[in-house]
């Protein structure tokens, strides 16, 4: 094997990419499964576009969605100081000591240089984490609290009242439920990038948006649904409008947005307005028992993350879960093992955990906003 193939499969990627001053977004990233997101550090971005697949945790692959580059880790090297391939192999061999047997002197080197790359990682991850927390308390303190007896002006819904008028749309009882939840608010017009927000380009989409607040007994986060009155934003081309996180970036993972008093037994969805609908039903129907959280995303209540502050988990005192399952047409089994795989989870630490999906078909991509939870449990 010559040394740009050795080099390929034994240098990370993903190491090089961190001294270069990459802090990976921890929310977006998989790190068990080699997967991970951040600012390209090519193209001077903020958003998370440069993409590293490094599975074996060398050998790695790279592509930025922003300025479009793409390669292995000679290609980085090459891009990233402007050098040409046979500079950048020497380049990369040299700091892995491929290039032949390195004096103590030189390993202490590579070492030294190696551990102040991580430590600058660390230290910019933990400012990234902080001016996303600062960005989202922000947020939530300029955002209206719902009221769906504001006043419009010109058809723009103002005070909060959009709100209202979109969860009732999309099925939530509010009358049964007591209002709208007090950790969720609107931002009357906030501005939307795909991928995150970029100050080198205009917003792709400007609107109304669900603001909802992460963690239990502080706020972590912000989560963002861009809203019309009836339902989910779409842009002109006819995509909705993609939900966003914004707050300390790691810690948001398996964090839920808390829908009701806390109580013994927690109806958990993916979505807010699905465990809204869900929570919504099951009152309606008498079970005054129950409380809702909305885990945000499905990998917060299936995985496949190990670490399991990036699972969810139930406060103490809870007995009873009921997780609301979402089924895929395109992979139904692979659903079905993955909700089954988080209700086995939860039984391990000592809870009742039931199970349930729409028509109790796993082969459709429908969830509990578009049935009847109570007809559901029922069937």
């Amino acid at each position: 094997m010559n040394k740009s193939d050795r080099i390929k499969s034994e240098v990370s990627l993903r190491e090089v990419a961190e001294a270069a001053g990459v802090a990976w977004d921890l929310k977006k990233s998989s790190p068990n499964k080699g997967d991970w997101w951040g600012p390209c550090p090519l193209h001077g971005e903020n958003t998370a576009s440069f993409h590293v697949v490094e599975k074996g945790g060398t050998g790695g692959f790279f592509k930025c969605f922003g300025c479009h580059e793409g390669g292995t880790v000679i290609d980085f090297t090459m891009k990233l100081h402007g050098l040409d391939f046979v500079s950048a192999v020497r380049r990369l061999a040299e700091e892995a000591g491929i290039a032949g047997e390195l004096s103590e002197e030189k390993k202490r080197e590579i070492e030294t240089k190696r551990a102040q790359a991580k430590e600058r990682s660390e230290r910019e991850a933990a400012r990234q984490a902080e001016n996303g927390h600062r960005m989202a308390l922000r947020l939530w303190q300029g955002s209206d609290i719902p009221n769906p007896n504001a006043i419009k002006a010109r058809g723009r819904h103002l005070g909060g009242a959009i709100l209202p008028q979109y969860l009732t749309a999309r099925g939530v009882r509010l009358s049964v439920i007591g209002g709208v939840p007090g950790t969720l608010r609107v931002a009357p017009c906030l501005d939307h990038w795909d991928g995150g927000y970029d100050r080198n380009r205009p917003a792709d989409y400007s609107g109304a948006a669900m603001i909802g607040a992460i963690g239990r007994e502080k706020i972590l986060g912000v989560h963002r649904t861009w809203i019309t009155p009836t339902a989910r934003a779409r842009h002109q081309d006819g995509r909705k409008v993609e939900k966003q996180w914004i707050g300390r970036t790691g810690e948001l993972m398996g964090q839920p947005c808390v829908l009701s008093p806390p109580s013994q037994a927690v109806v958990l969805g993916e979505g807010i307005e699905t465990t809204l609908v869900a929570y919504s039903d099951l009152v309606s129907q008498g079970g005054v028992q129950w409380s809702a959280e909305a885990a945000l995303s499905r990998g917060a209540i299936t995985g496949p993350a190990q670490d399991k502050t990036q699972l969810w988990t139930p406060r103490p005192g809870v007995q009873e879960v009921l997780i609301l399952g979402e089924g895929s047409s395109k992979n139904p089994r692979e659903a079905r093992e993955l909700y089954e795989g988080a209700a086995a989870r939860l039984r391990g630490l000592g809870l009742s955990v039931l199970l349930t999906v729409p028509h109790d078909r796993w082969d459709l991509d429908q969830d509990f906003a578009d049935v009847s939870v109570v007809e559901s449990l029922k069937g």
